[in-house]
């Protein structure tokens, strides 16, 4: 009964540390399975050209000739033993917990900043003094593009996008300026290993939802690991529209994660493991592109144009790419696609198997349920953009 008591009460408390922090919790979206996509200033919408792009590409930023190494895993340091517990059981848990996630969100907070790329806007994290920043790939886009860096103290600095890997959406961003520190240096956050992950862990999410606003600090959302493997992260934070690219921390005030896309509700959001960017820190480092997002590889060369939630039950559309087969047909990301060609789809794995049956050029109707209504929507399939 108590631990009842103690979770609602932690909900309350959380939202009262936010203000007391100076912070805004924001909801999702009305559309829980809409896509954390880059949010410009006047509305959230997709932010870069899709990854319409060969599997693997050449460098196409200026790389430094010496690249820095991979910052290592930060020293694992104890924590008080109230929130160690698989759950809170006293109100004095409750303040522990408060105080340590009010200590950590006061350390790490400028070392998160906002991204501007093209038209749209993101969230990233600075992890070396020089000034490299995690971002998720669909935020920084291919190498070699401009990006406007918004600090905490509400200042720009310009940078380049340099390595992505699409498939598992990991992007590296580099600030082209010295740092404000002495030395030249940026504030930087630690590390962890995300393998080291376990259930239930409590993990802090900070981004800047909604886009950049220099009103106010990186907004707070204090939830748990629901899964972690080496391809993502699982939490029940609230993620919204410009989250995308933003840092998800553990108690500790290391990054565990990056985040990437909304899963299928309110508290089930997807991230980027950190790993990731240690096991390919080179490749990203040196401006290179690889990958294809799930549906932009095709055995036989037909390609529609969307990435699909592959963990949801149903088939829930993330992400439509411009100039594609399904952004031309009216496809939007939150739709849920129930028939291809006239036949019922249920989730990912079907409409692979109807979709690997065709071929360029085809001729093809895909049935969507939006919010309560169903549309039939016509499209003529394209050929795949790694195959051009």
């Amino acid at each position: 009964m108590i631990g009842q008591c103690v979770r609602g009460w932690l909900m309350s408390m959380v939202a009262l540390l936010a203000v007391s922090l100076g912070v805004v919790s924001t909801a999702r979206a009305e559309d829980p399975k809409a896509p954390i996509a880059p949010t410009p200033k006047a509305a959230p919408a997709p932010t870069t050209k899709p990854a319409l792009v060969a599997p693997t590409t050449k460098p196409v930023v200026s790389v430094p000739k010496v690249i820095r190494a991979v910052p290592g895993v930060a020293a694992t340091i104890s924590l008080p033993a109230a929130i160690e517990k698989p759950a809170l059981e006293t109100a004095a848990d409750l303040r522990t917990l408060q105080e340590q996630v009010k200590t950590i969100v006061a350390k790490v907070a400028p070392t998160v900043v906002g991204l501007r790329v093209g038209g749209g806007q993101g969230s990233g994290v600075i992890i070396t003094d020089d000034g490299y920043v995690l971002t998720a790939g669909h935020v920084s886009g291919a190498p070699g593009r401009d990006v406007t860096v918004m600090l905490h103290n509400g200042k720009s600095v310009k940078a380049k996008s340099f390595g992505v890997n699409y498939e598992i959406d990991s992007g590296l961003v580099k600030i082209d300026l010295p740092g404000p520190l002495p030395g030249g240096k940026w504030p930087v956050a630690e590390l962890a290993r995300s393998a080291d992950l376990k259930r239930g862990q409590w993990c802090i999410a900070l981004g800047h939802p909604g886009g950049f606003n220099s009103n106010r600090t990186p907004p707070l959302r204090l939830g748990n690991v629901l899964l972690s493997t080496p391809a993502v992260i699982r939490t029940d934070c609230t993620l919204v529209g410009g989250d995308s690219g933003g840092p998800l921390f553990d108690l500790q005030g290391r990054v565990i994660g990056i985040h990437s896309r909304i899963g299928g509700g309110l508290a089930d959001n997807m991230h980027v493991p950190v790993d990731t960017y240690r096991d390919t820190w080179m490749r990203l480092a040196q401006g290179e592109a690889w990958g294809m997002p799930a549906f932009a590889r095709r055995t036989n060369g037909a390609y529609l144009g969307v990435q699909i939630d592959q963990s949801a039950p149903d088939c829930a559309v993330t992400e439509v790419y411009p100039e594609g087969p399904a952004a031309a047909a009216g496809v939007k990301a939150g739709d849920v696609i129930i028939g291809f060609d006239n036949q019922p789809v249920a989730n990912f794995a079907e409409l692979m198997l109807k979709l690997g049956k065709k071929r360029p050029g085809d001729q093809a109707s895909v049935q969507v349920k939006r919010g309560i209504e169903k549309v039939k929507l016509k499209l003529m399939l394209a050929k795949r953009p790694d195959a051009r």
